[in-house]
């Protein structure tokens, strides 16, 4: 277990980054086409990408605006994206899956920082995309680190879904103990705003979800939302290039709980080598507040600033 290092790695003076250093990214992939938002550095580059992968939905807490600005502003070039189904991409998100389409939308935004000139890219995903990250750094040499929050490794043991495959009694349980939270009631009631914002978000869901369950997308459609790569061949790659996998949990967070009961198994023992790991009182799982959003942004500086002193020999990864 690490502490984390709470120093920024912006470079003093540099030019703010705004929305005038982005740059629209729409790129084909397969069928589909994903969307991304590029952020160029204001200082000289480092040569480093770095590439946000997000769990499935919207970029909603806005954490990785601000990382990917904050980036740039220590002279890197990022990218964040929206998997197919999700934001301004194409298509339809059936399954949280590590195959497939989803695997194809990461391939082609590595593909197109290499073909921009970048031989170093380090990705960085919370939850399921986390678990993408991994799979991605497994797949391209170019990725020289990954920095993973809350990602649910349990899973890669066990070959099991990575998403809670709950019960629709069970959802409709969730949705309702939600719904009669006092606070959230209360909102639903005097603001117009959150209101439309609720309605939006139920209208969005119902829109890319009907196709599939209505059986237009079900040619398509399978049941891979279980971790489809063996943990052997996905740690095997990262150990031989000896890949930095740092990773943040809340001691709360269910993927740590479950991480716990599996961290002696073979695979993950094995990927102790590059395997580090850093607990944080804060519950970080859904990034539920100020402060967890915070511990995450301080945590990928620190991986950030890391691997940029390893780039210039200073600091080996041990």
């Amino acid at each position: 277990m690490t502490d984390i290092d709470l120093g920024s790695q912006e470079v003093e003076g540099a030019e703010p980054v705004t929305t005038a250093h982005e740059t629209p990214l729409y790129l084909p992939a397969g069928d589909e086409h994903v969307f991304g938002i590029v952020t160029r550095p204001t200082v000289p580059p480092s040569g480093t990408a770095v590439l946000c992968l997000h769990a499935g939905a919207r970029n909603m807490s806005r954490i990785y605006t601000r990382l990917c600005r904050e980036s740039a502003g220590a002279g890197h070039t990022a990218v964040r994206m929206d998997f197919h189904g999700c934001g301004d991409s194409s298509g339809v998100l059936v399954d949280l899956t590590v195959s497939g389409q989803t695997m194809l939308d990461v391939d082609v935004a590595v593909r197109w920082l290499v073909d921009q000139g970048f031989q170093r890219v380090v990705v960085v995903g919370n939850c399921w995309g986390a678990l993408v990250a991994l799979v991605a750094a497994s797949r391209h040499r170019q990725v020289v680190s990954a920095c993973l929050i809350s990602p649910p490794l349990g899973v890669i043991e066990t070959g099991v879904s990575a998403t809670k495959n709950r019960k629709g009694h069970d959802r409709l349980i969730r949705v309702l103990s939600d719904a009669l939270r006092l606070r959230v009631a209360r909102m639903l009631v005097m603001d117009r705003r959150y209101r439309a914002w609720v309605a939006g978000r139920v209208a969005s869901r119902v829109s890319r979800s009907l196709p599939a369950w209505l059986g237009r997308n079900r040619a398509v459609r399978r049941a891979d939302d279980h971790v489809e790569v063996s943990a052997q061949s996905l740690f095997a790659p990262l150990l031989r290039r000896r890949v930095p996998i740092r990773v943040l949990f809340g001691e709360q967070d269910s993927t740590y709980l479950r991480f716990r009961e599996q961290s002696t198994r073979p695979s993950l023992a094995a990927a102790s080598q590059i395997l580090e790991v850093t607990v944080t009182p804060a519950t970080v799982h859904g990034l539920p507040t100020l402060r967890s959003q915070e511990t995450v942004l301080d945590f990928v500086r620190d991986c950030l600033a890391r691997d940029a002193a390893a780039a210039l020999g200073a600091r080996p990864f041990s």
